[in-house]
């Protein structure tokens, strides 16, 4: 067992779930989340691991969705077993590609092409979720899992939210990480639709175009207060810009952005990770 990562309410350890017969036990990621006795917080925990569990549930026929492999509860904590996402995270590619530029920025971070794949990759999986009645509602870097070829897992649905009404859901915290959370997001009481979802992936483009860990400059930008450098090609500039509008309304839907000319050279079906009983998916 080895731990990937902590945070606010348990840990993510890597396992190894042996397998009948002579087979080498396949890793896995096993997701702990604790309980604790106070009656209010153990409720609040309780419903958490209901969304996220719901929000799995709602992706599992969507190949850019992690998928569940095993839940369980108890006294002290939930846990999840999930598929190990062998390539790291998007948050860690970026910071590579960031650590290789010498002086100021001249083109993308990553390549347009690459920027477009993981697109269309993150707005399949929305669109799964969306399609079933779930906004995720914590779309950043750090959630987007990579296999070892480099196709998108949308993992960490622990904010996800079911939108029953016509009007959107009140999201109940956690609502996730504020530089990429839509405005409506940030209001307390305020309904969120799935086109919360959408302001996240224009902020993370934006990311992952030119401004990773440059809060000041995403901020900007998403106050209207600067623009996308000239070097970011104007289609990818025109997507961000409507999937950052400040009406939700305004914004298209997951599929409507599929279709964007931007996306238009992408082919989703040869990105889907292969999938193999006994192994982790590429």
């Amino acid at each position: 067992m080895r731990l990937l990562g902590t945070g606010a309410t348990g840990r993510v350890d890597l396992v190894h779930i042996p397998l009948p017969g002579d087979c080498s036990p396949f890793p896995a990621a096993r997701k702990t989340l604790l309980r604790s006795r106070d009656p209010h917080m153990r409720a609040a925990e309780d419903a958490l691991f209901s969304r996220e569990l719901a929000a799995l549930a709602a992706g599992r026929t969507c190949p850019f969705i992690v998928k569940q492999l095993a839940a369980s509860s108890h006294d002290d904590r939930h846990e999840l077993l999930l598929e190990l996402a062998e390539g790291n995270t998007l948050e860690h590619e970026l910071s590579d590609a960031l650590s290789a530029v010498r002086g100021p920025l001249e083109r993308t971070l990553l390549p347009p092409g690459r920027l477009a794949e993981l697109a269309a990759q993150l707005l399949c999986a929305l669109d799964a979720l969306h399609s079933a009645g779930v906004v995720h509602l914590d779309v950043k870097p750090l959630n987007l899992l990579l296999t070892a070829r480099g196709s998108l897992l949308l993992g960490d649905a622990g904010c996800a939210q079911r939108v029953t009404q016509p009007g959107g859901a009140v999201p109940e915290p956690p609502t996730g990480t504020p530089l990429f959370a839509a405005p409506e997001a940030k209001r307390r009481g305020a309904p969120v639709t799935a086109a919360a979802d959408l302001y996240s992936v224009g902020a993370l483009l934006a990311v992952a175009a030119c401004w990773h860990r440059q809060t000041g400059r995403v901020l900007a930008f998403l106050r209207g207060q600067a623009a996308l450098p000239d070097f970011v090609p104007a289609e990818l500039r025109d997507l961000v810009s409507r999937l950052v509008a400040d009406d939700p309304t305004q914004r298209p839907t997951a599929a409507e952005a599929l279709r964007h000319p931007f996306l238009a050279g992408v082919d989703l079906a040869a990105l889907a990770p292969v999938r193999c009983e006994g192994a982790a998916p590429q």
